[in-house]
């Protein structure tokens, strides 16, 4: 086994034909540039990548059917790791309901695995027609199974519980439509 040494401290080993390690105990100064080869192990927890969409278009559902916004709001992220999962976050801002007795639902879609989850059926309950709309945060750990580079699409949709035409996202004012809400992608290493 070849070895690097300074000043009586192991720097990097290397057996026979193989890569060269670097030892645990070198530290490391300035700044490490490049990218990280794909042979590279994250350890478990690890944060891979993080992909952020923003909307902030004002609409209101009517039916108990779900259905995606008129402004197309989605977000596709590609698989680093095989072995990973998705944290899927959807931060709601002005999302709830007004002037019916209903409450508005949100589930999260992904056509390659056929996910198809709600999250929620509870956003603006009030038990009477109460206007009742504020923020809300619904999230889910996807178990993908899928191979590196494979490109997964995810969608949120959203219906109104009671099938009335009062509930709605992204809305401060009643009509403003000034509230911004986001689908926040995060690979974790498994």
């Amino acid at each position: 086994m070849a070895t690097f040494t300074i000043g009586g401290k192991t720097a990097l080993t290397q057996s026979g034909d193989g890569e060269p390690v670097v030892a645990s105990n070198v530290v490391y100064g300035g700044n490490v540039t490049g990218t990280i080869g794909s042979s590279a192990t994250f350890p478990a927890g690890h944060v891979i990548q993080t992909i952020v969409e923003l909307d902030s278009a004002y609409q209101v559902f009517g039916s108990s059917t779900y259905a995606t916004k008129s402004s197309g709001w989605h977000k596709q992220i590609t698989v680093k790791d095989a072995s990973s999962l998705i944290f899927i976050q959807i931060v709601l801002q002005g999302a709830g309901k007004h002037s019916s007795n209903t409450r508005l639902g949100v589930k999260i879609t992904e056509s390659v695995t056929s996910l198809d989850m709600v999250l929620s059926n509870v956003i603006g309950y009030t038990g009477s027609s109460a206007t009742n709309y504020g923020n809300h945060t619904c999230v889910y750990f996807h178990t993908h199974a899928q191979a590196v580079d494979t490109v997964l699409d995810y969608t949120p949709q959203f219906n109104s519980i009671a099938n009335s035409t009062n509930a709605g996202v992204n809305n401060y004012g009643i009509t403003d439509g000034d509230a911004k809400s986001y689908i926040i992608l995060q690979e974790i290493a498994g």
